[in-house]
């Protein structure tokens, strides 16, 4: 009954879908997708074309907030696929292997609390929930690391990003995002589903660092070039 209802290809194959868990997404989909094992920058996991650099001319000018970032893939494929059903089609089932797929890089084993990148009151009424949180909250519960949706928000509506530069994008996010002084001394995982210029991880950053963070590691789904 459900396929007279439901279109059960997998969006980036055509195949019949065969995992409730990942549907309509493939198991053999699901699968190909791999983590990005290339050059990228220490500090913010930009990628790189050559091996010989180390720190990113963003980070070398102007030095991130954040003590360091961390990325799965690249934001193509199946993995951008993935995300776009979650974040913009509801497909909230996907933050459970996209969580799985976070797990596995070599997060902080010091982190005392994670969260999402925070959402407007606004933003979360018209889409219905936080994607990045979804992913959070099953992050945290598979390591042991405790959510916390109370100590960062964003107390202001802000442009869309897309086709901004990133000088743009950082005028348009600053003072964006307010922390709460219950971060102090404490060491933050903040998690979004995808970094692009890595402005929003920036703001949000600064922000904890200004109520007393002890340290700030950005997280992503996927990263972009």
């Amino acid at each position: 009954m459900a396929g007279l209802v439901y279109d059960n290809q997998c969006p980036s194959c055509g195949l019949p879908g065969d995992s409730i868990a990942l549907f309509p997404i493939c198991s053999r989909c699901m699968a190909s997708v791999t983590g990005y094992r290339g050059p990228a920058c220490l500090r913010c996991a930009k990628p790189f074309a050559s091996r010989y650099s180390d720190t990113c001319g963003d980070c070398l000018s102007d030095t991130p907030a954040f003590d360091r970032a961390l990325s799965y893939g690249l934001y193509e494929g199946v993995l951008m696929e993935a995300i776009h059903l979650m974040k913009f089609k509801g497909v909230r089932r996907l933050a459970s292997p996209l969580s799985a797929m976070i797990s596995s890089l070599d997060l902080p084993g010091d982190a005392d609390i994670i969260m999402p990148v925070p959402m407007t009151r606004g933003g979360l009424i018209r889409r219905g929930f936080n994607q990045s949180a979804l992913v959070a909250r099953a992050l945290g519960k598979a390591r042991g690391i405790p959510l916390r949706l109370d100590v960062l928000l964003k107390t202001r509506e802000t442009p869309p990003q897309l086709g901004l530069s990133r000088r743009a994008r950082l005028r348009n996010l600053r003072g964006a995002f307010r922390a709460e002084p219950g971060v102090r001394g404490l060491n933050v995982i903040v998690l979004d589903d995808v970094i692009t210029t890595g402005a929003t991880m920036r703001e949000c950053a600064k922000a904890l660092k200004k109520e007393g963070a002890a340290g700030v590691t950005a997280i992503s789904i996927a990263r972009t070039y």
